[in-house]
């Protein structure tokens, strides 16, 4: 029987390692590349003529960003707890749940972008 690598044994050293395997960089090095990838997308006017949702490598770009983003967010929920912790340190908590909530203003964005590029062509309900 194999025995598992320490990030798997060791809850500090599992976040210290941010997500990293030994296949698998850091959650914070995959989002820098992911955005470095849409960065040009992001920072331009999209061309009238050419619909976002039709452009697969243009998805793909944007699709890969947030799903960067909600894996942080999925890998450091844990630490959020249900709020009557025994021992909580108020520092980190105080530091930890405002960077919570900016990062969760991803979420109506992933929701938005999801539902505007799943919807079908000649529908327009999904577009508010």
């Amino acid at each position: 029987m194999l025995l598992d690598p320490v990030y798997r044994k060791n809850i500090a050293a599992y976040f210290a390692l941010c997500g990293k395997t030994d296949d698998l960089e850091t959650l914070f090095i995959r989002l820098e590349t992911n955005y470095l990838n849409a960065k040009d997308l992001l920072n331009q006017e999209y061309p009238e003529e050419k619909s976002l949702a039709q452009e697969q490598n243009d998805v793909d770009r944007v699709k890969t960003l947030l799903d960067s983003f909600k894996a942080l967010q999925w890998f450091i929920k844990p630490l959020l707890g249900n709020g009557n912790e025994a021992e909580k340190d108020e520092r980190f908590y105080g530091e930890f749940s405002s960077l919570w909530k900016t990062l969760d203003e991803v979420t109506p964005l992933y929701n938005k972008v999801r539902n505007y590029m799943t919807r079908k062509p000649y529908s327009t309900e999904k577009v508010k």
